[in-house]
C-alpha cells in the first residue's frame, strides 16, 4: 500500500494506491485518505485493517472491501513521528493500542518554499536552500524553527470505532518525552515490557506508563 506523501513540486497528496506482486490491486481517483498527509505512518494492525496517521487526523483502512474510514483527531498535529502497535496488557496502555510520539507540526513543502526563494535567490540556488533548509530542521519547518512536539498519545484498539460514531474513542494522551524529537525510530522491548525511542537528534528513552 502506497498513500500519502508529496509530489514532485512539493504538492501534499491524499490518494492511495494498493499494490501486489501481480501489479495494481486498486488505484483510482476515488482512492482518498480523508485529508492530505505527508511523512505519516502506517501501522498494520492484528485484524488485518492499516493505521494511517499523519498531520492533525487518521484513518484506517480495510483490506477487506478495501473501505478508509476516517478516526477522531488526533491530539497534537504531527509529521515525522513514531506509531508503534502495543499489545494488550503492556505498561503504555491497558488494552491492545497504537502509540503515537514525537514528530513536528508540520513538514516542509518545498515547492512553495522553492517559489519563495525564487523571489530572491538566482533559482539555480533554490533547489539547494530549500534542501539545506529540510535537514537541518530535522524534515519540519514551522515558520523559522520547527515546532517538534514532546507529547504522546495513544489509540486504543478495544473497541475501536470511527469518527462519525457518537461512542468513538479518540485519541487519548500519553507521556511527556524527555525530550521533543522527529525522525526517529521506536520498537517494543517486550523483556522489559517498555518503548524504546531513539534519534532524532537526542538520546535514547524508555516509556512505560503514563
Amino acid at each position: 500500500m502506497v498513500a500519502g506523501g508529496d509530489d514532485c513540486s512539493g504538492n501534499v497528496l491524499s490518494s492511495w494506491d494498493l499494490w501486489s506482486t501481480g501489479g495494481v490491486v486498486s488505484s483510482m481517483a476515488a482512492n482518498e485518505l480523508s485529508g492530505r498527509r505527508a511523512s505519516l505512518t502506517a501501522t498494520p494492525l492484528p485484524d488485518g485493517r492499516v493505521l494511517l496517521a499523519g498531520g492533525q487526523g487518521a484513518d484506517l483502512f480495510d483490506l477487506a472491501d478495501l473501505s478508509m474510514t476516517k478516526l477522531p483527531p488526533m491530539l497534537a498535529s504531527r509529521a515525522g513521528h513514531t506509531a508503534t502497535l502495543l499489545p494488550a496488557g503492556s505498561k503504555a496502555c491497558g488494552g491492545s493500542c497504537v502509540f503515537l510520539a514525537g514528530g513536528c507540526q508540520r513538514r516542509p513543502y518545498l515547492g512553495d518554499l522553492r517559489r519563495r526563494l525564487a523571489l530572491v535567490r538566482p533559482a539555480r540556488e533554490c533547489a539547494g536552500a530549500a534542501q539545506s533548509i529540510a535537514r537541518s530542521s530535522g524534515g519540519c519547518i514551522a515558520g523559522r524553527r520547527p515546532r517538534l512536539e514532546s507529547r504522546a498519545e495513544r489509540l486504543e484498539l478495544n473497541p475501536l470505532k470511527p469518527a462519525s460514531s457518537s461512542t468513538a474513542r479518540a485519541f487519548v494522551p500519553g507521556p511527556v518525552l524527555q525530550a521533543p524529537r522527529t525522525g526517529a525510530a521506536s520498537a517494543w522491548l517486550p523483556a522489559l515490557n517498555l518503548l524504546l525511542l531513539a534519534g532524532g537528534g537526542t538520546l535514547p528513552e524508555l516509556l512505560a506508563a503514563p
